[in-house]
């Protein structure tokens, strides 16, 4: 009987340890969409090239980042990797005859 105070502390020590390093996961990738939010460094609708893939952002939530990819595929991202990682904002060029088109492939 006098073991049960002990079981139970290290039950919850070890609980809250688990849970303390589960949520910092979750805390960080809370913070990357607030950023993300806040600085815009791309909005949905644009192109980006992220992990070696080029997709369309279709949304920025609080955790992940989500992509249609070019071959169809759809790519959740977590937030905070999208802030530590190298993001290409894809330009489209617009051209207003054939001719510049044309000379601009060649």
């Amino acid at each position: 009987m006098s073991q049960d105070p002990v079981i139970a502390a290290s039950i919850s020590t070890i609980a809250g340890l688990v849970i303390g390093f589960s949520a910092s996961n979750i805390i960080s990738n809370v913070i990357a969409g607030m950023y993300l939010a806040i600085a815009r460094p791309f909005s949905i609708d644009d192109r980006i090239k992220v992990f070696g893939e080029v997709g369309v952002v279709h949304d920025i939530g609080m955790l992940y980042t989500r992509l249609g990819l070019e071959n169809g595929d759809e790519m959740l991202a977590s937030n905070s990797s999208m802030v530590t990682s190298t993001v290409i904002l894809k330009k489209e060029v617009e051209y207003d005859g054939t001719a510049q088109r044309d000379a601009a492939t060649a």
